[in-house]
Parts: structure tokens; sequence; C-alpha cells
């Protein structure tokens, strides 16, 4: 995947985070019945970072914490109505690098006339040499995701670090980011991005196969 920044600004003051009514976490009610499910299935910690739909699924992103890894929840629209029978499964996401370190999915978008799931993280400082592991964001895409959801795991066909894009982008914080346009090989997104001093910023970049 080649990924170009487009063109970037900043934004003052800092937009207000978009609600969104499929985000929840440990302390979100009446969804017990699915939290427990989500348990057993090996989640150990809740928190929905992003939701797509693929196909006739809903693809939840459990954000990784701390050594643990992210998850991809896979569900339907209508979870909520019957949280006990409702098709559930819960597939892990495994990075190109695993045994190096750890990031956390920021947000979700789904290109359909690509089949990209993809998203954008944030390095986590885990692991024996979290240390000397610094902060960074990066952008994650998963091919032929419709595919992948039948599965036992996600696997990322590519992760690109921004600072790589633009080296302004060293230690920003992708906070998530947006479809803006799809076509056959190649989408635009838009990316929200705080910088070491906590001042937003809206990244144009072009994702081209």
């Amino acid at each position: 995947m080649k990924i170009k920044l487009l063109d970037y600004k900043k934004l003052k003051p800092r937009p207000a985070p978009v609600e969104n009514f499929l985000a929840f976490d440990e302390a979100s009610e009446g969804l017990d019945i699915f939290k427990d499910r989500l348990r057993s299935a090996g989640i150990g910690h809740l928190n929905i970072s992003g939701s797509v739909l693929i196909e006739d699924y809903l693809v939840l992103c459990n954000q990784a914490k701390d050594d643990s890894i992210n998850h991809m929840i896979i569900t339907t629209p209508e979870f909520r109505n019957d949280q006990l029978n409702v098709m559930l499964s819960v597939l892990p996401v495994h990075l190109p690098d695993d045994d190096k370190f750890r990031v956390a999915i920021s947000g979700i978008i789904y290109s359909p006339k690509n089949d990209w799931l993809v998203f954008s993280a944030i390095k986590e400082n885990s692991g024996p040499d979290k240390e000397s592991v610094k902060p960074g964001s990066y952008i994650g895409v998963i091919e032929n995701a419709a595919r992948k959801i039948g599965r036992k795991k996600m696997k990322v066909n590519s992760l690109t670090e921004l600072s790589t894009i633009e080296k302004k982008f060293k230690g920003f914080t992708a906070a998530g980011l947006s479809l803006q346009s799809d076509k056959s090989e190649k989408i635009k997104a838009n990316v929200l991005a705080d910088n070491d001093k906590n001042i937003a910023h809206l990244l144009h970049i072009r994702i081209k196969q």
C-alpha cells in the first residue's frame, strides 16, 4: 500500500467527538448478556473504539489495553435486540510485527469497492523494552476484509507510521479517521490527530494499491 499526504490543517477549536451509539465499554448499561458473551470469547477489557458495516455484518473494534491485543468483534446490526442468540465471533488482529510492539486501534473505516478495512492506531508502550519504545501513530490496512470475517484472525497487510509520510507528524496521536471518497484501488481519508501540544489537526491522505 502507498499512503500519500494530500494536505493538512490545524483545527481551532478542537471539534467535539462524534457521538456513536455503537460505542460502549465496561460501564455501559443494557448490554450485560452481550458483554458476558464477549468475556467468554476472550475479551478481557471492553472498549469499543470504532464500528463499520461489512456486507451484512457489524464489525466492532475492541481497542487493545496494556499488553492485550486488538480484536474485531463480528456480529449483526440488531445485536442489542437478541443479545443471547445473535451471531458473535471475536477475531484477534495480527500486526506484521506482532513481536516488536503493540498498537491500540483508535478508529476504523471500510472501503466497499476495495474490501479494505482501514484503521488509525497509536503505538502502545508495552513489553520488556517499553521504556525504549517511543509513542507514534499508524495507518493500517486489512485487505480482503469481508473474506477474513469467517477466519480465525484478522491479519494486517500494511502498517505505516504517520511520521514516515511527513516528518512534521512525529509524536502526533491519531484519534480517528473518516472515509472521504472510495474508488477502485484508491481511497481518500481524513485523519484527526493531535500534536504534542494537544492541538488538533485534520490530515487528508490517499491510500493506493
